[in-house]
């Protein structure tokens, strides 16, 4: 008897954030990565890509940074 593993959809589409994510340098965040997923026709929200990226312990390399100088 044989057994197949099948791949779930979840699976399919953390291979599909992986590559995106290491194909632009580990900058895209949740945000870009659901813009350009959505592109490809996988849509998902942009809070359960952000989940499963802290699942898997990924982060932008880039942050963003507040400004609390208001001086001119």
């Amino acid at each position: 008897m044989c057994v197949y593993h099948v791949k779930s959809t979840k699976d399919k589409f953390k291979e599909r954030i992986e590559a995106l994510f290491h194909e632009n340098r580990q900058v895209y965040g949740s945000f870009i990565i659901q813009i350009a997923s959505d592109f490809e026709g996988l849509i998902y929200f942009r809070a359960y890509i952000a989940l499963l990226m802290d699942k898997i312990g990924w982060r932008s390399i880039i942050q963003e940074v507040q400004n609390n100088d208001y001086r001119l």
